[in-house]
């Protein structure tokens, strides 16, 4: 590390970053702070990220993916990105920082975690034994041994650090509790295309939903109900990626008042995102999952930040989580029977203080500093 304290950053994940804004988050942070990082991965549309790429960012399209690729033919990409992943760290100075992004990237390169200052980033709670089709790279005992080996081990919630903590076996000087909060801005261009969708929705009251569409943890039938139960300015817009769950809600639910939206990659959702009248929140656990289980309860969905980013006030099914967040903080409500009709009485609960659950909502957003909590892990 140099003596102005500019690092050089190399930040492992095998997906497609686009779909995790929190990643883009921490690249924007790290960029301002005037660090070299450098992007070893997949994006599937490299324009999303110019703005990054104008900042400085590296992106080593280092794997790449064919969505009708067979087993055999997955399995090899995975060795052929951690064998180029392997060669590229080969020849960094050995005080980098290198992140891994995810389980992935640990069970992928366990045993390289321990030959830097590395970062463990888990988004959810981490598997607790390693998948099948990562067995060829990692044992459990492999697994368990690199995330001890890491410098820090960020979780997103307080809950989800405890069982990490536990699991792991690690001390508390080890893990650090960041939440998924974004820092990206609205892009100034907007793509016509979406605003074609945007000009569907003027002057309407929006209910959005934003997110995957992954039955039954995100159910949103009673969602699409509730707007039997609202005046006529409520609409619904559900924007997503394409599933089998989605094209069945639409072939259901479609009208005009209920609107599906594609998947609009980051940071370009956040020009409907910013539209929002509401923000909806939706997740079910499933019996006997238990890592799936502890993700739901505990969950720290990055489009919570993203909805009070623009003082938008949320609605969420009775989650642990989600309950603690708007009871401390009053920017949104649960529902205590998931219904049509309750929803809808909670939709129009907030219309009745809209302007005072909107500011708070937004303080709920400013409380907290992302940069300050990435600054005190690196400095």
């Amino acid at each position: 590390m140099s003596e102005n304290n500019v690092y050089n950053h190399y930040l492992i994940l095998q997906f497609d970053v686009l779909v995790y804004p929190p990643i883009l988050s921490l690249i924007n942070i790290l960029l301002e702070r005037g660090d070299s990082v450098h992007l070893l991965g997949y994006c599937s549309k490299p324009e999303n990220i110019q703005y990054l790429l104008d900042k400085g960012l590296v992106y080593e399209e280092l794997i790449s993916y064919s969505i009708n690729s067979n087993p055999i033919t997955k399995l090899y990409t995975l060795y052929t990105y951690r064998k180029r992943v392997r060669q590229y760290l080969s020849n960094i100075e050995k005080n980098s920082i290198v992140w891994f992004l995810g389980n992935e990237s640990v069970f992928l390169l366990h045993e390289i975690i321990k030959d830097f200052r590395s970062i463990i980033y888990f988004f959810e709670v981490p598997l607790f034994r390693v998948p099948t089709k990562f067995r060829l790279f990692c044992s459990d005992s492999n697994y368990y041994t690199g995330v001890r080996s890491a410098y820090k081990i960020i979780n997103c919630e307080e809950n989800r650090d405890s069982v990490v903590k536990a699991i792991f076996g690690l001390n508390n000087k080890q893990t650090v509790i960041i939440p998924n909060k974004s820092f990206m801005d609205v892009p100034s261009a907007i793509d016509e295309k979406i605003n074609v969708l945007l000009t569907s929705i003027e002057r309407k009251k929006i209910l959005l939903y934003q997110g995957g569409f992954n039955y039954p943890e995100r159910r949103l039938d009673e969602f699409c109900e509730s707007i039997n139960f609202l005046p006529e300015e409520f609409v619904i817009v559900i924007m997503g990626p394409e599933t089998p769950y989605k094209a069945k809600l639409q072939e259901k639910y479609a009208s005009n008042r209920v609107l599906f939206f594609p998947l609009i990659k980051a940071p370009n959702h956040l020009h409907v995102t910013s539209k929002a009248y509401i923000g909806f929140i939706s997740y079910f656990p499933s019996e006997g999952e238990i890592e799936q289980v502890l993700n739901v309860l505990f969950c720290a969905p990055n489009k919570i930040f993203e909805y009070s980013k623009f003082g938008i006030p949320m609605i969420s099914n009775n989650l642990p989580a989600m309950k603690s967040i708007f009871d401390r903080y009053r920017c949104g409500k649960v529902t205590e029977d998931f219904i049509g009709k309750d929803i809808s009485k909670i939709v129009l609960a907030i219309d009745e203080k809209y302007e005072e659950m909107s500011h708070l909502s937004l303080q709920f957003y400013n409380s907290v500093d992302i940069k300050q909590n990435i600054n005190a892990i690196l400095d």
